[in-house]
């Protein structure tokens, strides 16, 4: 299935009014190349960050993640938002590699001079400043921003901001709803389906400490064969590992594994932190709790990673709170 047949795309088209679906046509048009290209440019190696892998698993996330059978769903002008918050929130991975660590604040930054600049171009041409900002804010808060061992809670920023507005202010309000299902639907794209290029393409290099980093993320997505909602307890997220995979080459797999899980359930408290900072009436989302360890094969080994993975998170608590 390609972008275009995903729900959140559809909902860009009718047969009375199709200007966002072109808008976003459009500026799809002008970044896939930009993005696809990026990392074959780049001198930093780094996971997938491209629009032909990335940003089209990102919106068949979105598709699993937005409660389509609720009146809270987004509106028309708010999927717009959205799928265009996707295809700008890797932008500086591409271009801006070096500036990882600080790439959603990078990106917004760049809308917003392209919305204020005196010159036409892809920005200021399809979009008026107020869609410009809120897809800028969508973007900032799709990601913490780290400066010199510190990490900026994006998410709390713009709770903060947006928690001042009128209620009246619908539009607004849903700013933070939009950005963490952006941020969830990135943070699960952690499965084998992100791999485009075998491991040996990627040229790491074992004595830099990026590329080792890197390497250690390439490795999750050979660990995950997928994520799915569990049918039996539907606030459950089951994190279905590769079995074939599993402790072939890697003796770190199952810190890994504990790795994936704990990092979507922190994504999972940003969702229930705006849930409870805003009327739960404007929630558009469905709301998960927890994430499992799934194993097809072998319940011996997945009722011990489990173990292992809440060994390791409440050690993780233990030595932040020192």
């Amino acid at each position: 299935m390609n972008e275009e047949e995903t729900r959140c795309i559809k909902a860009l088209q009718s047969k009375n009014n199709d200007e966002y679906f072109r808008k976003w046509m459009a500026i799809r048009e002008v970044y896939r190349p930009i993005l696809d290209e990026g990392a074959y440019r780049s001198d930093v190696n780094y996971n997938t960050h491209n629009y032909s892998t990335h940003c089209v698993n990102i919106y068949r996330n979105i598709d699993k993640l937005i409660d389509w059978s609720s009146d809270n769903k987004p509106t028309v002008k708010e999927f717009f938002y959205l799928d265009v918050a996707v295809i700008l929130h890797d932008l500086c991975m591409a271009i801006m590699p070096k500036e990882r660590l600080r790439h959603s604040k990078e990106a917004y930054e760049i809308i917003l001079e392209k919305i204020n600049s005196p010159d036409r171009n892809e920005i200021n041409g399809l979009l008026i400043p107020s869609e410009a900002e809120c897809i800028a804010q969508i973007i900032l808060g799709h990601s913490d921003v780290k400066v010199e061992g510190k990490s900026g809670d994006t998410i709390k920023y713009l709770i903060d901001i947006y928690r001042n507005y009128d209620e009246s202010e619908y539009e607004m309000n849903r700013v933070c709803h939009l950005a963490v299902i952006l941020r969830l639907a990135d943070e699960l794209d952690v499965t084998y389906d992100r791999i485009n290029r075998k491991l040996t393409e990627m040229n790491f290099d074992i004595e830099d400490e990026n590329d080792r980093e890197s390497m250690r993320h390439y490795r999750k997505l050979q660990l995950v064969k997928k994520i799915r909602q569990d049918k039996s307890e539907n606030n459950r997220l089951l994190l279905v590992i590769n079995d074939k995979e599993f402790g072939i080459e890697s003796g770190d797999d199952e810190d890994l594994i504990a790795e994936v899980k704990n990092k979507i359930e922190s994504e999972l408290q940003n969702t229930k932190r705006v849930y409870a900072a805003f009327a739960q009436r404007l929630c558009p989302y469905k709301k998960f709790d927890t994430v499992y360890i799934k194993s097809d094969d072998n319940p011996t080994k997945e009722k011990e990673l489990n173990e292992y993975a809440e060994k390791c998170k409440k050690k993780l608590k233990e030595d932040t709170t020192v």
